[in-house]
């Protein structure tokens, strides 16, 4: 056998090899996949529906209903407590979050980005959903390019597209989406950053928030951090806003934030930034 030949067996086999120990993203739907236990960083998360550790991206969790008993108090697209959580799906149908459920599209230590999180119903007044929503969580690192879309549903806590649970340095929750879509929600934010006091250095910057179809929010923002800009709200359709609208909440400073107002938003208080 030729030494080339030799080395092509050489590299295949390799790459057989490596392949056959990747982690293989997850299909999974509740009722009927087990719940887990999950630890991120020095918080631990059980009674969880999630993909097992080996899977941090390209994941899709699909949840029909919570069911009488046995009900989760986390539901994730993907989660890992060191690497990269991206281009999870988590698709909650019918079934409805109380409070003692938290959602996200992907949830990490590190890094979450463009992970998605889809809650639909066929009535809003069939659902009233008391848990905080997610489409990215970091406990640490940046947030970005996340989707949330909400559809008929009733959320009562607040829905972030990235968002940032630690007061961390120079971070950002940028580029994420949220539309609420012939909805009753609380607070809107594209994206989140808990550390936005002076000289954080953190940004909010490219956040789309849109609300239509007569949707309903007490507030919406744009993006929250030290720095927000080139952030968007739209407000469509006749939909309400009751106490603030922000296009970008930046207690440093920012800029380029736009507010779009398409019919009338009923008693809303516009606020640019």
């Amino acid at each position: 056998m030729r030494p080339s030949h030799k080395l092509s067996q050489l590299a295949l086999a390799l790459a057989s090899a490596l392949l056959g120990n990747a982690a293989q993203a997850e299909n999974i739907t509740y009722p009927g996949a087990t719940l887990e236990s999950v630890s991120v960083g020095s918080t631990s998360y059980s009674n969880t529906v999630a993909p097992t550790t080996a899977t941090a991206a390209n994941n899709t969790v699909t949840v029909i209903s919570l069911g009488a008993s046995a009900a989760p108090d986390f539901i994730f697209g993907g989660w890992h407590d060191t690497e990269k959580v991206s281009k999870n799906t988590l698709i909650i149908k019918e079934a409805v979050l109380d409070a003692t459920v938290i959602t996200a599209g992907g949830m990490g230590l590190g890094e979450t980005s463009y992970n998605t999180l889809d809650i639909s119903s066929k009535s809003r007044a069939a659902t009233h959903d008391t848990g905080p929503v997610y489409g990215g969580y970091s406990h640490s690192a940046n947030s970005d390019w996340n989707t949330v879309s909400v559809t008929n549903r009733y959320v009562t806590y607040d829905i972030n597209g990235g968002y940032i649970g630690t007061r961390t340095t120079g971070t950002s929750t940028s580029h994420n989406s949220v539309v609420i879509d012939n909805s009753k929600v609380r607070t809107a934010r594209g994206g989140f950053n808990q550390n936005y006091s002076t000289g954080s250095g953190t940004k909010a910057d490219g956040n789309t928030v849109t609300l239509k179809n007569g949707s309903f929010a007490t507030s919406v923002i744009g993006g929250t951090a030290e720095f927000a800009s080139g952030n968007t709200v739209e407000i469509q359709d006749n939909s309400t806003v009751t106490v603030a609208i922000y296009g970008g909440h930046g207690y440093g400073g920012g800029s380029n934030n736009t507010v779009i107002i398409r019919g009338k938003p009923n008693g809303c208080v516009l606020t640019i930034r």
